[in-house]
């Protein structure tokens, strides 16, 4: 299956590991526009102002968007941040978005927080999302 990875770029090295686990087990797999230069300069991560510039530079967002399109499914790293553990950001909500509208596969790691915690995760259950409880065996190659 081709996947493709969302989450925080606070996690960019987490996802460099779920990728190497995925394609051990067969999968095709796409990171987000962005990942090489945050593991390059992790400064840029938390440089609000270098950071959007090279997003807007780089047209990151409209390319994360075209992977998705070319992927199967996106699996979203949700991994806990700012105390909320299930976290998924506005960036990620979007590519959510993106996602459900192209008729992909929505693959959770973790679960979601309450919602009275988040007040975001009505609309990513309107996604349907499936939640594989961290189990990559869970995702099968079609």
């Amino acid at each position: 299956m081709k996947i493709f990875i969302c989450a925080s770029m606070n996690n960019v090295k987490k996802m460099l590991q779920v990728k190497k686990k995925l394609e051990s087990l067969g999968h095709n797999v796409f990171l987000p526009p962005g990942t090489d230069e945050c593991l390059k300069d992790p400064e840029l991560i938390d440089d609000l102002k270098r950071d959007l510039k090279y997003c807007l530079e780089n047209d990151v967002m409209a390319k994360g968007f075209e992977l998705i399109g070319r992927s199967d499914a996106i699996l979203v790293l949700n991994y806990p941040k700012n105390g909320v553990s299930g976290y998924i950001g506005a960036s990620v909500l979007m590519e959510i978005a993106v996602a459900r509208y192209l008729g992909k596969r929505i693959i959770l790691l973790n679960g979601l927080p309450s919602m009275k915690k988040a007040r975001w995760v009505i609309e990513v259950k309107m996604m349907h999302p499936e939640i594989i409880k961290g189990d990559f065996n869970k995702l099968e190659i079609n």
